[in-house]
């Protein structure tokens, strides 16, 4: 079997799940939602797709080579949310935990950073999948390049590209060109759509063949639209076709999945409130790189060689700390990650203790366990809330172990997509349990 190489545009997946998980916050009143979804993610990923090979990749911070080349390029993004903001060090720790590579290169953005990597590892004959939902990564589509979608758990292929858009990844490009992308503020054509844009591409193909035969295109508003705004539709075509080609000299073989750091974690899912990841975390089945030096998660030159010196694209002068810091003088990031804190919460032997967490997300499940549960002399619960705020706070799950080392979560609120029970119905059905007497219960 091919090796498998995941890899993580931390920022399209944290914004992902920002928006798609309500508002949370930990024992400390600190906002958690992004940081919960985010790990929550990246360890399904490890959990159920098991990748061989695992990396993140970073947008370059302030201007990049775009906005050079279109100033108005990503112009209409609105500030980040005050609450988000905060979260952007806590993921940072997390993603030290997990002891994976970080790459990112000046004046480039994540998807670039994403595109050279994944033909210099199909180059190998490696499988790769790439976590981001940015339409330019579907340029990149090919025989061992998918797409995949933490919210729906699904790959998205080249297949799935000519059923959405009608075209294959080698006109992507051309298909934004015309279209544009009004996320990213990329103008394309005025009154072209992707169905014209589609039928534009299957009667003349390239972007510059369109436009050679713009008299020749279907009405005449689209055909005086191609001649007005045909250098907006290069400059389009520009923006959205990712480099894979930035001097990025990688060894893969640094971003091999061979642990994590579990104790670390653990003491950062206690700190942010994620109880149930405290033993969801032993049971990926990885090795525990607590206490050891695991040089290539402590710095990203041993995933990439600093390219020969060349001018820097212009920075701006208002630029915020972003999520690693960031070298003046190099094009390559280069700050070492400090190694994690080792903090033991518990007893060696404790550790080493055997659990299973099983989450039920179908009634039939549910009702079985209702009544094993109803059977039970005593048993501990704890709750995941949106706030430790009694009067606003929402439930988002219910942890319930009556066995030593079995526990199970019953999630009732989270994103669009996933499967969960009904609130209501959880709540009225554990509340006689919870009020009988005879049945100790802990918190």
């Amino acid at each position: 079997m091919a090796d498998r190489l995941f890899i993580v545009d931390v920022f399209s997946l944290m914004f992902q799940v920002y928006h798609g998980i309500p508002p949370m916050t930990g024992p400390k009143g600190q906002p958690t939602n992004a940081v919960f979804g985010f790990t929550r993610d990246i360890m399904g990923i490890l959990r159920k797709h098991k990748p061989t090979h695992l990396l993140f990749a970073i947008d370059s911070p302030g201007v990049g080579v775009r906005e050079t080349w279109y100033p108005a390029y990503k112009a209409n993004r609105s500030e980040m949310p005050a609450d988000l903001r905060p979260q952007i060090s806590m993921i940072e720790n997390v993603i030290q935990g997990f002891c994976f590579p970080v790459v990112g290169l000046d004046g480039w953005e994540a998807d670039d950073v994403i595109a050279t990597i994944s033909r210099q590892a199909s180059e190998e004959g490696m499988e790769v999948c790439i976590v981001s939902n940015d339409k330019d990564c579907r340029q990149l589509l090919s025989p061992l390049v998918k797409m995949f979608n933490c919210r729906k758990d699904e790959f998205f292929d080249a297949a799935n590209l000519q059923e959405i858009w009608g075209v294959t990844p080698a006109q992507v490009t051309t298909f934004q060109g015309l279209v544009g992308d009004s996320v990213d503020n990329v103008p394309g054509v005025p009154l072209i759509g992707p169905k014209k844009a589609t039928a534009l591409i299957e009667q003349f193909g390239d972007l510059e063949n369109i436009l050679a035969n713009a008299t020749q295109a279907p009405g005449k508003k689209m055909q005086e639209n191609l001649v007005t705004f045909a250098e907006q539709a290069r400059i389009s075509q520009k923006l959205a076709t990712l480099n894979q080609h930035l001097p990025l000299k990688t060894n893969l073989a640094n971003a091999k999945v061979d642990g994590i750091d579990i104790t670390y974690l653990r003491h950062l899912f206690q700190e942010y409130g994620f109880s149930r990841f405290q033993d969801e975390v032993r049971n990926l089945g990885l090795p525990d790189l607590s206490g050891k030096v695991h040089v290539p998660s402590l710095s990203i030159t041993m995933l990439v060689e600093p390219p020969a010196t060349q001018p820097a694209p212009a920075k701006s002068s208002a630029k915020s700390k972003d999520l690693f810091e960031w070298s003046e003088n190099n094009h390559l990031i280069q700050t070492p990650i400090p190694q994690p804190k080792r903090i033991r919460e518990r007893p060696a032997t404790d550790l080493l203790v055997d659990r299973t967490w099983n989450t039920i997300r179908d009634q039939s499940s549910f009702s079985e366990f209702l009544e094993l549960l109803k059977q039970q002399p005593a048993f501990t619960f704890d709750l995941e809330t949106t706030s430790l705020d009694t009067h606003n706070a929402e439930i988002v799950g219910w942890a319930i172990c009556f066995k030593a080392g079995d526990a199970v979560y019953l999630p009732v609120k989270g994103p669009l997509g996933e499967q969960l029970l009904a609130g209501d119905l959880v709540l009225q059905s554990l509340k006689p349990i919870l009020e009988n007497p005879l049945i100790e219960k802990s918190n």
